[in-house]
């Protein structure tokens, strides 16, 4: 069975569908502007819209992991109508207003954080053996001349 490639248009609808009413508005606007964003920079780059949608996947899973990475206040239930009549914290999620908001998209999050934060802690981890080998090197080449160096001072005080 072959899997349907969504447009951009339809894949922003689905998605739309299936957050709408399951996160808070900030995480809606955030990632609704996020995806359209990144569709139309991909496209500007030359890829063409099937290639970014086919990389893309489906909307439903991608729903599904925002709404389930979404913090614990984003998962009560929100009406539909506060995104899209103006409520308190609505916008459309096409609106350049909501994209220049400055709120960032927490991409890292769950098993992305972990793999971050352990990569970054085997680099410094390596970077200081490579420091105590460097080190332990230097002494290897200039621990005999330091012993010279002190056996030739030792005999001038003595004189």
């Amino acid at each position: 069975m072959q899997e349907e490639i969504l447009t951009k248009d339809e894949f922003l609808y689905a998605l739309k569908r299936a957050l709408s009413g399951e996160v808070s508005p900030e995480v809606f606007n955030e990632n609704m502007a996020f995806y359209e964003d990144y569709i139309s920079s991909e496209m500007r780059k030359g890829r063409t819209e099937l290639e970014v949608m086919k990389s893309l996947g489906e909307p439903r899973l991608i729903a599904k992991t925002i709404i389930e990475t979404s913090s614990p206040a984003g998962r009560t239930a929100y009406r539909e109508t506060d995104f899209n009549n103006g409520g308190a914290q609505g916008q459309n999620y096409g609106s350049s207003e909501g994209r220049k908001s400055g709120r960032n998209i927490h991409i890292f999050s769950g098993w992305k954080l972990f793999l971050l934060l352990f990569s970054i802690i085997a680099v410094i981890v390596l970077i200081l053996i490579l420091i105590f080998k460097a080190i332990e090197s230097l002494f290897y080449i200039l621990g005999p001349l330091f012993v010279v160096l002190v056996l030739i001072l030792l005999l001038r005080l003595k004189d």
